[in-house]
């Protein structure tokens, strides 16, 4: 499942949901590379606070020919 998030609440409250159900849920982050890294620590910040256990950041593959 892909959800974007407007606020760091709204991170804090999916994924406390979601780790009360599942406490080895994963979660991925996927940021454009046009967001600043300050908002993608926060996202960080707010999962770490969920009790994430499982944290990926997903991002895109340069070949070597690119």
């Amino acid at each position: 499942m892909s959800l974007p998030v407007s606020t760091n609440e709204e991170v804090v409250t999916f994924a406390s949901t979601e780790v009360a159900r599942n406490p080895s849920k994963e979660f991925i982050i996927k940021a454009d590379e046009q967001v600043p890294y300050e908002n993608v620590d926060a996202v960080l910040d707010a999962l770490k606070q969920s009790k994430v256990k499982f944290i990926y950041l997903l991002s895109d593959q340069k070949t070597v020919e690119e």
